[in-house]
């Protein structure tokens, strides 16, 4: 990113930025920033900026300054379920009680949770980082500044407000170059990644280091629809000479390798693709790519894999053993009751991932059968204008091979005698391998 992208990023954090104000027990001011990440008033702020607050009134007005007006924010998820993770990992979600006009929200984005930290550094290691917030060393005036995540540690555990905070970003920022005595005021401001062009933390230390936590959590526990988080797609690696990622991004996938309870969740609208597109995404290794006919798959690797339909529709994905060159006995494996509880409405071009980061666990592991003849796996993927009159259990139906059968690999050839009026809108079909 040049200077002048870079000038042009942090006056549009800046624009984002609320100055948080109360009163503490000792009824001394304290000051914290906050952040908008809607054009209709939802805000995130660290969570211990509020704790003492809330603690006394869970529905108590904050007050805060944007763009020289005052704002009234309330705590916008206070029921018990959310207190609990916003509290473990000092995130809290607000929400304006009037909708401010103007504002030029950013995008937010959190990497696949299921990663390991050890991933996860990689991926941040050496980012350039932008911050904008109300410094105790800028007089609690807006200011901003860059950085970049710790090349050594970049997710460590600290403690703040005496609390355990694990798996944090850490890195240096130009706002404050003096240490703790200066940052006070920063908790609640909005970090910017300029490799992945989205906003993915929130700062919850300014010391001699700043630290962030990440947002996976606020999708993982609630925004699941994606209505302001995107899913950064990238792939492990690929290290330029200036410490800056060459990162490939993900795209959309659809299969299964073994079959457990699965959970499905949407992602982010893309562009709506002429077939049904298939990804993978390979957690041992953090690597992710298009699933083509035939790809490999080693017993015991642990994957996560995606789809986008051309259609809106209901998704069926069928599986077959294939043992001696044939295909065994259909089963379908999504929907059960134990992916989203039966639910397999998809949108067109909306991205649909499974297992569920909120599965357990949250990824599928490749098995094969103690079979010498077995080949693989052939999963037939269906979308359907309307729900199939199949009776739905946790474990994945069987259907008798003779009331499966597929006339070429064309949409519309989907024969089944419980809906035999029922013409698929897509249809795709891909073979996988399962080496021991």
């Amino acid at each position: 990113m040049n200077s002048a992208a870079q000038r042009e990023i942090e006056e549009r954090l800046k624009g984002l930025a609320i100055h948080l104000t109360w009163t503490d027990a000792r009824n001394k001011v304290k000051h914290g920033s906050a952040f908008f990440v809607t054009s209709d008033g939802l805000a995130l702020t660290a969570f211990h900026n509020i704790e003492d607050t809330l603690a006394i009134d869970p529905s108590a007005q904050l007050q805060g300054r944007w763009q020289g007006q005052d704002v009234r924010l309330r705590w916008k998820l206070s029921e018990p379920e959310h207190r609990q993770w916003q509290q473990e990992c000092d995130i809290a979600v607000l929400e304006a009680e009037e909708r401010p006009k103007g504002i030029l929200a950013l995008e937010a984005g959190f990497l696949d949770p299921a990663l390991s930290d050890s991933q996860r550094g990689a991926h941040w290691r050496g980012s350039r980082v932008l911050v904008a917030g109300f410094a105790k060393g800028h007089e609690y005036e807006l200011a901003s500044g860059s950085g970049f995540v710790d090349h050594a540690s970049p997710l460590e555990t600290i403690e703040v407000q005496q609390n355990r905070r694990d798996g944090v970003l850490s890195f240096s920022s130009s706002l404050v170059p003096d240490g703790s005595a200066h940052g006070p005021g920063l908790s609640g401001s909005p970090v910017y990644s300029t490799a992945d062009g989205s906003i993915i933390g929130i700062t919850i230390a300014a010391r001699t280091k700043f630290y962030a936590t990440e947002l996976w959590p606020i999708y993982k526990h609630w925004d699941q629809s994606g209505s302001f988080l995107k899913r950064i797609r990238r792939r492990m690696g690929d290290f330029s000479p200036n410490g800056a990622r060459a990162r490939a991004a993900l795209a959309t996938g659809l299969a299964a390798v073994a079959l457990t309870g699965w959970m499905w969740w949407r992602e982010t609208r893309h562009e709506i693709p002429e077939q049904l597109t298939a990804e993978v995404s390979r957690l041992d290794s953090g690597t992710s790519g298009p699933v083509e006919d035939g790809a490999s798959f080693k017993v015991g690797e642990k994957v996560r894999f995606h789809f986008t339909s051309p259609k809106d529709g209901h998704l069926y994905v069928i599986d077959q053993e294939i043992v001696d060159g044939r295909a065994g006995t259909p089963l379908i494996i999504f929907p059960t009751l134990r992916t989203g509880a039966g639910r397999n409405l998809v949108k067109a071009g909306t991205e649909v991932d499974f297992p569920s980061i909120n599965d357990e666990p949250p990824y599928l592991e490749a098995a094969a059968p103690d079979e010498p003849a077995y080949e693989g796996e052939l999963l037939t993927l269906l979308i359907f204008p309307q729900a199939l009159p199949v009776t739905l259990k946790e474990t994945p139906v069987p259907l008798e091979p003779a009331l499966f059968s597929l006339d070429g690999l064309r949409p519309r050839s989907f024969i089944h005698p419980l809906a035999p009026s029922a013409d698929a809108l897509a249809l795709r079909q891909i073979r996988l391998k399962v080496a021991r």
